[in-house]
C-alpha cells in the first residue's frame, strides 16, 4: 500500500500493528557512499566503524520506507506492506539535501516515483526533538497573533502548505462541501442536525474539516460539534434559539503550542490548521512511535544503514558513541533480527542477497512449504514479484526470509535433539570407536536416520507459528562487515558485547603508515615490504594504511623489526606504529 501526505493516516497502521507477531522494514536512501578512502574494513574498530557510518547518514536521507508487517491468523501469516514516501520539511527542517548519482539511477531503474517524493512526501521530526517541533510552531503562530492575542489566521503560504491534496481528495471534499451547504440551505421549522462521518484519510479530513467550519461560523443559529469517531455534528437551530459560543481564554505568553491554542482568541477552525500543521510536521515519526510502543521483534536484512537512518530522521541526531547509539535504540526496539547473519546460518540459503535468499525460501526442497504467506485484502497488487526494489515489497521479503529461516532453525534443532536421544543414534555412536568400520558407510546410516526424523519433525512443525526461542544466538545483532561477520550488538549480553567490540582477528603482525610525503603512494609500501614480507594492505583514510604481515621471511624478526626497516626507508616521509598504538595517532593526523 503506497502511502503519501494524500492519504497519511495512522489509524489503519495502529489497527494492523495490534495483534501481530513481527514487523520488518527496509530504506531507500538518495546516496551510500561520500568517500571510497573511508570504506570500513576489518582493522577498524567498532567504534571507528560507528562513526564512519554516522558521517555517511549525517550527510543522505532515506526517502522511501518500508514497513511490513506480519500477523498469524489461520495457519498462515498474513503480510501488510505499507510504502511510505518521506520528505524533509521545509518549514521546520530547510536542509541541504545530498543524492549520490549511481544512487538515483539504481532507484529510477527500479521504479522510483521522484514526483511522490518531492511533491507528496510525508515529513518526520526526531521524537527526542518533539518539544523543538512544538516551540518553533509556537513561534509560528506567533507571528499570525497581533498585539492584542487575537491569532489573525495563517499566512498564505503557510495555509497552501498545509493543504496540497491530490485530485481524488480534492472531488471528496468537494462533495462532502456540497453536502453541507444542501443542508445549510435547506428550509427548516425545527430543530435538527446532520452527521458528516470523518474520512479515513486523514489530510483530507482536516481540510473538510476547516471548510464546513468556514461556512458554518458565519450563521448565528449553525454550531458545529465533535461527534463520536472524530466525526462532526452540524446542528440547525429555530431562530428562537441561540447557538452556543464558548468563552475567550486567557492570553498569557507561553511556548507550548497547546497552552499557545488555549491562550489565543481563536476560532474552531483555526485550532483545526494547527493541529493539523503539528500532525504534518511531526507526520512518519508518529508510525515509529506506534512501532516502539508495540515493542514488536524489528527485521531487516543487511540492515545496519536502514537502522540508522530511521534512528536519525525519527528518533534523534546520531549519538557520539556506538555505546550511546546502542543503549538507545534497545530501549526502542528490544528485538532486532538481522536476516543476512541469520541466512548465513541456514545452510538451504546459497548466497544472503536479499532477492537470492528469499527464492531460496520458495524453492529449496529444506525451506519451501513450512509456512505459508498471504497478502491481506487491500495489499494484493505485491502479488506481483515485480517489486523488487520497492521498500515495502523489500520489507515483505525479509519477513520471508526471517520466518523461514526461523522455521529451519526450530526444525534443525528439534531434529538433533530427538536423534540425540533414540537408541539407534547411540549405538552407531559407539560403534564410531571401532577402527574396523568403514566410515563411510557409518557416515551413510547417520545421515540417513537423520533425514527420517527430520521428515517427521517437519511434518509436525509445518504450518504453525515460529518460536523466537531459536534465535537467541541471532537477536539484537546487524552485520556492519559481511566477510568477518562483524556485528553491533544492541543487547545486554557482556560477553557479547565484548565480542562485538573485538576485532575478529589477529592484530599483532599489523602497522598503521600514514605519508607524509603526498609524492608517496601505497605502491611505495609494497616496495618497502617486498624483501620482508607476504603483506597485506588497507586504506584507511587520506593517505593511511593498515599493512598486515601476514608471512615475514626471516622466522626470527620480529613486527617491531618490520617497523624499524620502514623507518629507514621512509624516513621523515612517513610515520609509523604498531595497531595498539594507531587509535592514537589517527585521533593527531
Amino acid at each position: 500500500m503506497e502511502i503519501t501526505r494524500e492519504n497519511f493516516s495512522t489509524e489503519l497502521f495502529e489497527l494492523t500493528v495490534k495483534d501481530a507477531d513481527f514487523v520488518a522494514f527496509d530504506c531507500e536512501f538518495s546516496g551510500l557512499t561520500l568517500n571510497p578512502k573511508d570504506k570500513r574494513h576489518k582493522y577498524d574498530s567498532t567504534e571507528d566503524i560507528y562513526l564512519k557510518m554516522k558521517d555517511l547518514c549525517t550527510s543522505f536521507n532515506a526517502f522511501q520506507i518500508g514497513i511490513c508487517v506480519f500477523k498469524w491468523k489461520d495457519g498462515k501469516y498474513l503480510a501488510y506492506p505499507f510504502n511510505f514516501y518521506l520528505y524533509p520539511s521545509s518549514l521546520t527542517q530547510n536542509h541541504t539535501l545530498q543524492f549520490q548519482a549511481s544512487s538515483v539511477e539504481f532507484l529510477t531503474e527500479n521504479n522510483m516515483d521522484w514526483t511522490k517524493v518531492f511533491k507528496q512526501g510525508i515529513h518526520y521530526y526526531p521524537r527526542q526533538k518533539k518539544e523543538e517541533l512544538k516551540e518553533n510552531l509556537a513561534k509560528i503562530v506567533e507571528q499570525c497573533t497581533d498585539e492584542n492575542g487575537t491569532f489573525l489566521g495563517f499566512n498564505r503560504r503557510i495555509y497552501d502548505y498545509m493543504t496540497r491534496l491530490g485530485s481524488k481528495s480534492e472531488e471528496d471534499l468537494k462533495e462532502i462541501v456540497e453536502r453541507v451547504k444542501e443542508f445549510l440551505e435547506k428550509p427548516f421549522k425545527d430543530k435538527e442536525f446532520i452527521e458528516v462521518q470523518a474520512n479515513r484519510n486523514r489530510v483530507c479530513w482536516q481540510a473538510c474539516r476547516r471548510e464546513i467550519y468556514k461556512l458554518c461560523n458565519p450563521i448565528s443559529n449553525v454550531k458545529v460539534s465533535p461527534s463520536k469517531d472524530d466525526s462532526l455534528r452540524i446542528t440547525k437551530f429555530t431562530p428562537e434559539e441561540k447557538k452556543e459560543i464558548p468563552d475567550k481564554t486567557s492570553k498569557e505568553e507561553v511556548k507550548d503550542v497547546t497552552e499557545k491554542l488555549e491562550s489565543l482568541d481563536i476560532k474552531e477552525e483555526e485550532k483545526v490548521d494547527m493541529e493539523q500543521l503539528f500532525e504534518k510536521e511531526y507526520g512518519f515519526t508518529q508510525i515509529v512511535d506506534i512501532l516502539i510502543e508495540a515493542k514488536l521483534p524489528i527485521i531487516g536484512h543487511n540492515m545496519i544503514y536502514d537502522i540508522m537512518y530511521l534512528y536519525r530522521q525519527c528518533i534523534g541526531d546520531l549519538p557520539e558513541t556506538y555505546n550511546e547509539f546502542c543503549k538507545t535504540w534497545r530501549e526502542c526496539f528490544p528485538m532486532t533480527y538481522d536476516t543476512k547473519l541469520l541466512s548465513s546460518y541456514c545452510y538451504p540459503i546459497k548466497k544472503t542477497w536479499l532477492g537470492h535468499a528469499y527464492r531460496q525460501c520458495l524453492e529449496s526442497d529444506l525451506l519451501k512449504g513450512n509456512l505459508h504467506f498471504e497478502f491481506d485484502t487491500g495489499f494484493e497488487r505485491y502479488n506481483d514479484e515485480t517489486q523488487e526494489h520497492e521498500a515495502a515489497y523489500d520489507a515483505y521479503m525479509t519477513g520471508v526470509l526471517f520466518a523461514s529461516a526461523a522455521k529451519f532453525k526450530e526444525i534443525l534443532d528439534e531434529t538433533g535433539e530427538k536423534l540425540n536421544h533414540t537408541k539407534e543414534f547411540q549405538e552407531l555412536m559407539k560403534e564410531k570407536e571401532d577402527k574396523k568400520v568403514d566410515k563411510y558407510e557409518h557416515r551413510k546410516k547417520i545421515n540417513q536416520l537423520k533425514n527420517e526424523i527430520m521428515i517427521s519433525v517437519r511434518e509436525e512443525a509445518k504450518n504453525k507459528k515460529i518460536e523466537t526461542y531459536a534465535l537467541v544466538e541471532h537477536e539484537n545483532k546487524a552485520v556492519v562487515i559481511t566477510e568477518k561477520n562483524r556485528v553491533f550488538y544492541f543487547g545486554t549480553n557482556k560477553d557479547e558485547i565484548s565480542k562485538a567490540k573485538s576485532l575478529l582477528h589477529k592484530t599483532e603482525n599489523v602497522i598503521w603508515i600514514k605519508l607524509l610525503n603526498k609524492d608517496l603512494t601505497m605502491n611505495d609500501i609494497f616496495e618497502g615490504c617486498k624483501y620482508l614480507a607476504d603483506v597485506h594492505i588497507q586504506r584507511d583514510g587520506e593517505d593511511a594504511y593498515f599493512v598486515d604481515f601476514q608471512v615475514i621471511y626471516e622466522k626470527k624478526k620480529k613486527i617491531r623489526d618490520m617497523i624499524l626497516a620502514l623507518e629507514e626507508k621512509f624516513g621523515d616521509s612517513a610515520k609509523i606504529t604498531d595497531y595498539k598504538s594507531a587509535e592514537r595517532y589517527r585521533a593527531i593526523f
